[in-house]
């Protein structure tokens, strides 16, 4: 829980271009993070391996990282994402890049 408080503070402050979380996330600290993210502009790096993300985690990931573009890595390994969240991923990073989509 100290580890998702910290990103989120780091995130809060703008100051982080790497954001690396490694502990699962209850759904009031999802909401929190996907928050502070959204207003982050500087993530270049998001690795969140093995957080027990499914479908509808990602989703909330996904729309907090609309607008930002400067992510250059995305590292999900390790959830539980299944077919629809990798494709919810595609969908997202596609249509952020600018492009019509798939």
């Amino acid at each position: 829980m100290e580890q998702v408080e910290q990103v989120i503070a780091a995130l809060e402050g703008n100051t982080e271009s790497s954001v690396v979380l490694a502990t699962p996330l209850e759904p009031r600290d999802l909401s929190r993070f996907c928050s502070a993210l959204s207003r982050c502009w500087k993530v270049r790096l998001l690795v969140m391996r093995g957080v027990q993300m499914r479908k509808a985690e990602v989703e909330s990931v996904m729309a907090a990282l609309e607008g930002n573009t400067t992510l250059q890595v995305l590292d999900l390994s390790f959830n539980e994402l299944g077919d629809a969240g990798v494709k919810t991923c595609l969908i997202a990073l596609t249509l952020g890049d600018g492009k019509d989509g798939p």
